[in-house]
């Protein structure tokens, strides 16, 4: 199992490369349980939205696959469970904590 910095660092590489023409504001990683109470990683992502060409799903999907692909090649077989958010979307998430 790799570190929360290692992966915190892998999930930063492949989000600026999954995310490209967005820019990348911050990456957090978490140690969390699945549904199935199995070793997980919930992993935030706040990025810029893009033009009109922002598709929260497919993005997210496509990083979720890139990012256990990568983790499962560094013998880390955790599933990442991924939030991608703009400044906005943290911004009324935060807002509704208070």
């Amino acid at each position: 199992m790799l570190d929360m910095q290692h992966v915190t660092e892998l999930a930063g590489e492949v989000a600026r490369a999954a995310l490209s023409g967005r820019r990348i504001e911050s990456v957090e990683v978490e140690p969390s349980v699945d549904s199935l109470g199995n070793d997980a990683l919930r992993i935030t992502v706040v990025a810029q939205r893009a033009a009109a060409d922002w598709s929260p799903g497919e993005v997210i999907v496509a990083f979720e696959n890139i990012l256990r692909d990568r983790l499962e090649q560094l013998g880390d077989e955790r599933l990442p469970i991924v939030d991608i958010l703009t400044p906005e979307d943290l911004a009324v998430d935060v807002g509704s904590e208070s």
